[in-house]
Formats: C-alpha cells, sequence, structure tokens
C-alpha cells in the first residue's frame, strides 16, 4: 500500500544511590559503614541498590514502558525510583516499590531540563528528592560517592542541608580519575508540523499522546518526505527543504534544546531536489538526487552547503525516497526500479552503495517465495545489518524481513489495526524497537511499536495530534 499523503510541502548516567544519597533525607548513610565497605542504614534505609538496567548505552524513550532493574538491599525494603536531571527538579517514575530487584514503569520525560539528561537513582522510599545526580564506580559499583567506603571527589561533597559545597559540582560530572560515567540515553519521537507560520518541532510522549514544543525550524516554507537525519552523538537534527523564496536549503537544529544552529542554502541548481537523507559514518550527510541521466548519490556539508557527487544508484530510474543505512557495514541500501516496459520500470530492487565512496557494491531484484515485489516502504536497517519494510497484503500492514545478500522478504508480523499512513517509520537501534505512525481505520493517529527481530506488536498508543506529523525520528 503506498503512503495516502502526497509529498508535503544527554545522557542518562546508569548509577545506583545508596540510601538518601546527596538529599536532605533523614535516611542518609552514616559514616564508618560495615568493614566491606558497604553502609550502615538507619531504621528505614538498606545498604545500598545498584542500577543493573537500564545498562550503559541504551535509549530509554519519552512514553514507552521502561522495565528498571537494581540489585542490594533487602527482600523487605521499600524503595523509589528517581530521575535526577542534570538541573532542575528531579521527577519520581516509581514510588513505594518492593525491594524485588525490578520494576517498570512509563517514562515520561518532556521538560528541557529532562531532554538534556540525568541519572536513574534508586534509594529507601520516602526519603527527600535526590540533589545530585552522583557518579558510579566502575571498580566498586556498589559504592555511590559519599557512601561508607568511598572516597569523595576534589569538588567536595553535598554539606548538610544536601547541597554541593563552594568546590562541588552539579549534574553529570566526571569520575574521580577524570573519566565520564557509563551512560543510557534519554530520547524522545521527535516530530513536526506545519502551525500555520512555521515548522514546529516537538517532542510526543509515545503513551499519551502529549506534546512539548521544542522549536521551529528556522523560514522553512516546505519539504518533502524522507528528508530528515539525526546524529545522536553530536545531538543534531538535519533537515532539506525549501523557504518561501523556494530557495533549497539545510537546516541543523539542535536536537535536544530545539535552537537553530544553521540554515545553509544549497550550491546546487536551483532545479536539482534531494531526497533520501542520511546521516552515515563520518559523520556525513547524503542524499539523492537525478542529473538527467542517473539517480546519484551526494554528500552535502551543513555548514557551507556544498554538494559533492559521490556515485549512481546503478540502473535505478523510479523510486519512492526508500533509503537505509547500516553502520555496521557502512552501507546506504536504496529500493527503486530500473528502466522497463511497465510505467514504473522494472522489477523493485535493492540496491547497495558504499556509504563513503558512493560505490554501488550490489543490487539485487527483490522477491518473495521467488516472486517479484512491486513496493516495500518504509525501509530501515536493524542493529544487526538487517533491513525491515513494510508491505500492505490487502487486510494489513506487514512488516517484512528483508535479505539485503539475496533480495529475499518474508512476513513477520503486523502493524496492529493500522489502516493508512505516511510511511514514518523509524528504529532505536540499541533494542532494536521500531516505532511506526499510521491512522486507524476511523482516522485516528495512532502509534505502534514492534519487535524488529519477531515482528511481534509490542503496544500501540493514541496520539491526540489532529493528523500524523509530517515527519518523524527517534532523537535520543
Amino acid at each position: 500500500m503506498r503512503p495516502f499523503r502526497p509529498l508535503l510541502s544527554s545522557a542518562l548516567a546508569v548509577v545506583a544511590c545508596a540510601v538518601g544519597c546527596s538529599s536532605s533525607s533523614a535516611t542518609h548513610e552514616t559514616e564508618g559503614g560495615d568493614d566491606g565497605g558497604g553502609s550502615t542504614p538507619d531504621s528505614g534505609g538498606a545498604s545500598g541498590y545498584v542500577v543493573d538496567e537500564p545498562s550503559p548505552g541504551q535509549a530509554i524513550i519519552t512514553g514507552t514502558v521502561q522495565t528498571f532493574r537494581w540489585h542490594g538491599g533487602s527482600p523487605s525494603d521499600v524503595v523509589d525510583v528517581w530521575f535526577v536531571p542534570t538541573s532542575g527538579a528531579p521527577a519520581a517514575l516509581a514510588t513505594s516499590v518492593q525491594n524485588t530487584g525490578q520494576t517498570t514503569a512509563t517514562i515520561h520525560l518532556l521538560a528541557a531540563e529532562q531532554r538534556a539528561g540525568g541519572a536513574i537513582v534508586i534509594q529507601a522510599s520516602g526519603g527527600a528528592p535526590p540533589m545530585k545526580m552522583m557518579r558510579a564506580r566502575r571498580d566498586h559499583p556498589e559504592l555511590s560517592d559519599g557512601a561508607a567506603g568511598g572516597e569523595p571527589d576534589a569538588g567536595g561533597e553535598p554539606d548538610a542541608g544536601g547541597e554541593p559545597d563552594a568546590g562541588g559540582e552539579e549534574g553529570a560530572d566526571a569520575e574521580a580519575d577524570g573519566s565520564a560515567p557509563d551512560v543510557v540515553k534519554v530520547g524522545s519521537l521527535a516530530s513536526f508540523s506545519w502551525n500555520g507560520t512555521s515548522e514546529d518541532y516537538f517532542w510526543i510522549d509515545v503513551s499519551t499522546g502529549m506534546q512539548q514544543d521544542v522549536g521551529t525550524v528556522g523560514d522553512l516554507a516546505s519539504w518533502t518526505m524522507k528528508t530528515l537525519a539525526v546524529d545522536t552523538t553530536a545531538e543534531r537534527l538535519y533537515i532539506l527543504g525549501f523557504d518561501a523564496a523556494m530557495t533549497q536549503k539545510i537546516y541543523v537544529l539542535d536536537s535536544k534544546s530545539g535552537a537553530l544552529v544553521s540554515e545553509t542554502p544549497l550550491q546546487s541548481a536551483a532545479s536539482e531536489t534531494f531526497l533520501g537523507l542520511q546521516l552515515v559514518q563520518g559523520p556525513s550527510v547524503v542524499a539523492f538526487t537525478w542529473d538527467g541521466s542517473h539517480e546519484q548519490m551526494v554528500s552535502i556539508d551543513p555548514g557551507s552547503g556544498a554538494v559533492t557527487t559521490l556515485g549512481a544508484v546503478g540502473d535505478l530510474m523510479f523510486w519512492s525516497d526508500q533509503t537505509a543505512y547500516d553502520p555496521s557495514s557502512n552501507t546506504v541500501y536504496v529500493l527503486g526500479m530500473p528502466g522497463g516496459s511497465g510505467p514504473q520500470g522494472g522489477p523493485l530492487t535493492l540496491y547497495a552503495l558504499d556509504a563513503t565512496s558512493g560505490s554501488l557494491t550490489s543490487s539485487q531484484p527483490v522477491t518473495r517465495a521467488g516472486s517479484a515485489v512491486m513496493q516495500v516502504i518504509g525501509l530501515l536497517a536493524t542493529a544487526s545489518g538487517g533491513l525491515r519494510g513494510f508491505d500492505w497484503n490487502g487486510s494489513a500492514e506487514e512488516l517484512l524481513s528483508l535479505d539485503p545478500k539475496t533480495g529475499d522478504v518474508s512476513a513477520i508480523g503486523t502493524v496492529g489495526d493500522l489502516a493508512s499512513w505516511d510511511d514514518i517509520a523509524t528504529i532505536n537501534l540499541t533494542t532494536d524497537t521500531i516505532y511506526v505512525l499510521g491512522n486507524t481505520s476511523t482516522m485516528s493517529p495512532e502509534l505502534y511499536a514492534l519487535d524488529g527481530a519477531s515482528g511481534s506488536l509490542l503496544y500501540s498508543a493514541p496520539l491526540s495530534t489532529a493528523m500524523l506529523p509530517a515527519q518523524a525520528t527517534l532523537v535520543y
């Protein structure tokens, strides 16, 4: 099924907090704990809690259900799970939880200071909110800063009121040896929609449908599908579009604050339109354009707007802007059709290009049980280098697994009750969770989350938006 919409104009440190860490709670650890280096709890506390999950590097997405796992303390303890931003007030994620070593909670973190990152803290239930994002000790993770046996950093420890002294630092400060703490990332579904005067950038909590405005995309007046890319390391969003005078530009946004970093006209002919934007190894921004005889892969310099031709996408002549990037092999994949007798050319073909040189490395007809496949949309690459896409089977939108070596596809699941959509799909490469934005049969906007490995539907959630966003991707 083709998309129904035409072309349209911090890290989160993984830490555990011994009882009442860095707070003014009455459940502070006492100095001079046991000889094993643990803490000495008071009547309401326990020995300390060490976070096991989220694991370092894992992204937790606003609006999704996150499982927290930890160890330490006594089974009789009752604990709270906190999110402590690098600045601003802490937020309770789960309270009065029996110390079974795990719990689940839905992440509702949309405010600016929360987007900037913070720490997960486990502490005895009922204590005052933690006041400082603590560091994990890699050599002795059971010890938080300020715990018995732990050494204070050069900046000093909080005073009796729970505030750092003049030498202390708030936020994600480095460990005593100067190294950075292990981190996981906080993110959300970053979305865009026209507000009548400008293109809004906002985050969506995918369980409540709540939106949080983040910024606007400069003087962007129109843009097309598949012209959005994200650099999660540099926390940058890249958008190709046109201003009101139809000057084609590349817009760069800070993905967390929404601030416009730059908007730069492309150094290209006015007739050229660039599609299929991807952020690849380097990092480098690549896109695709027709030169009159071939579809060319180009690199775009976001600072200068310079466009450099890298290579041609084989014999591709017709396509619907379907690209995916596999970082494990540094390969850009393109789905399209070569020339042929039909109005849309020959059979659907998967083209693979080296993301750095632009050279074509392979092309494979896309088949299913030996028969040619007419269409695959929403192309995505998984963390293991597999490909996923979607197709309508007559009654449901199927999630397809596509073998990049052979071009063979097979159905591994269906996208719930999705009935129509704009080909907006994105993937969390840490968990291989796929998120799809679409409409139900009653045209109600819905978000669907699928397991990218098994194809199973994990959950779906209604969105509060009246219409689907124009484009969306994960930011974390």
